[in-house]
C-alpha cells in the first residue's frame, strides 16, 4: 500500500499508549504504521516526538472503535495525558535520622546533667529517638505520581497529576509496578 492509502488514527507523545493501541489494531486484525514509534520509545522521558498510528483508509472506522476506549485516556493538553497511579512514600528514613540526632543530643545533655545513673542506661534510652522515628514516619506518607520521571506529588483529592497530566487511575505498592497496572487498566476498559 502506498502513503497515501493510510490516514491518521491517533497522535501521542506516549510511546505506551501507542504501543497500546498498536497492540489493539494487531489483534482486530488491522494493519498498521506508527511513524515516530522507534524515536519516541528511545526517548520515552523527553516528550518532544509526536508519534502517528495510522491505518489503512478504508479501515479507518473499524479502527476507530477498536481504540475509542484508549483515545477516552487522551485529552487536549501539552503532553497526551497517560493513565497514573497513586505510589505512597514513607518519610520513615527522614524520622529515623531526626529521632536519630535528637536522640543522640539527649544523650550527651543527660550524661552531663544527670549523675547516678550508668551511661549504658542513657545510651539505651537514646534509642528511643531513632525507635520513634521509625513508628511515626512509617504512618507518616505521602502519594507521589507513578509515572517514570514524574516526581509530582498527589494531594488525597487529586483526579489528575498536575505535572505530567496524567489520570490517576488507582493505587500501586511500587513503582516496577506502573505498565503493568498501566496495561491492566487499558484492558479493563477494552473488556
Amino acid at each position: 500500500m502506498s502513503q497515501s492509502e493510510f490516514r491518521t488514527v491517533m497522535t501521542s507523545m506516549q510511546p505506551e499508549l501507542i504501543a497500546q493501541a498498536a497492540a489493539v489494531l494487531e489483534s482486530a486484525g488491522i494493519p498498521y504504521q506508527n511513524p515516530g514509534y522507534q524515536h519516541g520509545s528511545l526517548m520515552p522521558l523527553v516528550s518532544i516526538i509526536t508519534i502517528e498510528l495510522r491505518v489503512p483508509t478504508d479501515r479507518l472506522d473499524e479502527a476507530r472503535r477498536a481504540i475509542g476506549d484508549i483515545q477516552e485516556l487522551v485529552r487536549d493538553g501539552a503532553q497526551s495525558p497517560h493513565p497514573v497511579f497513586r505510589l505512597s512514600r514513607s518519610n520513615g528514613i527522614l524520622y529515623v535520622v531526626g529521632g536519630g540526632v535528637l536522640g543522640a543530643l539527649g544523650f550527651f545533655v543527660a550524661t552531663e546533667l544527670v549523675v547516678g545513673v550508668p551511661r549504658w542506661v542513657l545510651g539505651l534510652a537514646s534509642l528511643g529517638g531513632p525507635l520513634l522515628g521509625v513508628i511515626v514516619g512509617s504512618r507518616s506518607s505521602k502519594d507521589y505520581c507513578s509515572s517514570p520521571g514524574c516526581p509530582g506529588e498527589l494531594p488525597a483529592t487529586a483526579t489528575v497529576c498536575s505535572r505530567c497530566n496524567g489520570i490517576i487511575r488507582g493505587r500501586i505498592k511500587h513503582a516496577s509496578d506502573h505498565f503493568d497496572a498501566v496495561d491492566n487498566a487499558l484492558l479493563s476498559k477494552l473488556s
